[in-house]
Formats: C-alpha cells, structure tokens, sequence
C-alpha cells in the first residue's frame, strides 16, 4: 500500500470522524431521535450508520493532509454545535405545541398532576404530556424523521466539513423562528385560555354573589372539564398547525444553513 493510499484513507477516517460529531450533535436535540425513550446504544448504531452512507457523497477537500490535533479538536466543536443548531430547528415544531398545552394545562387544574416527560427530561402536566404524544405520531405520520434526515444531508453540501461559520443573520432568523413558533403556540392554547378566563370571571362574581358557595372546590372540576372540552375542540387543528410550522422550519433551516455556509 502506498503512501498516497495511507494518506486517503486517513483523510476519510477524519471525515467520518466529523460527519459523526455533526449527526450525533443533531440527535441530541432533535425529535424522536434524541428521545430519551431510544437507547443510547441505538442512537449510536443509528448514528453511526448515517455517516457510513453519507460518507462516500462528500468532498473531503476542506480537510488538510496535514491537520493537526489542535485543529481537528476546532473542527469537532464547530460540526458539534452545527448539528446542535440543527437539531434544536427541527426541534420548533413540538416547542409550539408544548407551549399551548402546557399553559392549557396549568390553567384548567391539570397543573397539580404532573407526570416526567424524558425528551425534555420536566415535569409536565397530564394534557401536554397526552398533546406531546399525539404531536409525535403526527410527525412521524408526515415524514417529519426524513425531514430531519434531509435537512443534515443537505448541510453537508452548503457546509463543508470544519469550514462553517456563523453570521449574524443566521441567529436574527434563529430567534425569528423562536418568536413565530412561540406565537402559534400561544394561539393554539388561546381557546381553551379564554373559555378558562370565562369560567374564572363566572366563579368571581359568583364567589362575591354567594359568600356560603365555596368556590375553590366547586370550580375545580368546572375547569377541568373545561380544559379537556377546550383542548378537543381545537384538536382537529392540530395537525394543520404542527404542519404549518414544519413546512416554515424547514425553510428557515435551509435559510440558516445556507447563511452558515457564507452564503
């Protein structure tokens, strides 16, 4: 084997080596595939796989024969956080509705009984935790996984390996995106938020009307009954909603990549 040979072939290890940092920074935050529910040993494997396949479509100009420790530990950090920023924008999807559902919630008295959701690793309450779900089979339904798996493919292309960069207009569309998905969550969980607010100003007056009526216990299972009613009305909604913010995501991630690669 020649020196040239030996060279290539250690030229390709760094690659993998980088092309795996970048995937594995993305599934940790990304959904369904940074589930605290998969295994670590899973995730791994699956990581693992992705950069095999991916391995033999990229260029490996960017990396110098020469490169030293020093540099390949920069290159590691800069494909990690890559992958992290990735992963946390196709993460906005399931923000928006666990922001809507998690203040119908703790309005409606769901607030008191609150289960551990091991994908954000918080404590939620019964109805975000039964949206949450709901929300993932959704994804999955709409391909959601292969979007993620698109959107890192696609990186590797805009962004070569160890030469991406992170400009101002990437974080301004970042925070953009924030803002948006924020939003639609807010309005999601707007109906139920206003039949709640009805119900709280009804047992107000009614509290000042009739000083005997205790109101705290006669109220509680009002709004609770409330919040279930509030939030299967606005259910069918849902899964225009979640698709309506995946389709804008992705866009604003092929907009971010492309600023990352100093375009």
């Amino acid at each position: 084997m020649t020196y040239a040979e030996l060279n290539g072939y250690f030229i390709k290890m760094i690659g993998f080596m980088l092309i795996l940092m970048r995937i594995s920074g993305a599934f940790f935050l990304a959904p369904v595939f940074g589930s605290d529910n998969v295994l670590n040993q899973i995730k791994i494997w699956i990581a693992v796989f992705i950069s095999l396949v991916i391995l033999p479509t990229i260029s490996m100009q960017s990396i110098s024969r020469d490169i030293t420790f020093t540099v390949f530990l920069i290159y590691s950090i800069k494909e990690i956080t890559v992958g992290a920023i990735l992963g946390f924008l196709t993460n906005m999807p399931f923000v928006a509705t666990r922001v809507g559902a998690e203040i119908a919630g703790r309005m409606s008295g769901f607030g008191m009984g609150r289960v551990i959701n091991p994908d954000v690793d918080e404590n939620v309450s019964l109805l975000s935790q039964y949206v949450y779900i709901t929300v993932v089979l959704f994804f999955l339904y709409m391909d959601g996984h292969h979007i993620v798996l698109n959107v890192l493919a696609k990186s590797f292309e805009l962004i070569p390996l160890g030469k991406n960069v992170f400009p101002a207009k990437a974080t301004a569309l970042t925070f953009d995106l924030y803002s948006y998905v924020f939003n639609i969550g807010v309005a999601y969980g707007a109906p139920t938020l206003g039949i709640l607010l009805i119900i709280s100003l009804t047992m107000g007056i009614l509290g000042k009307t009739v000083p005997q009526l205790n109101v705290m216990i006669f109220v509680l299972p009002i709004r609770v009954a409330a919040g279930l009613l509030g939030i299967m009305l606005t259910f069918p909604f849902l899964y225009v909603i979640l698709k309506k913010i995946t389709v804008f995501t992705e866009k604003c991630s092929a907009a971010i990549v492309l600023y990352m690669s100093g375009g």
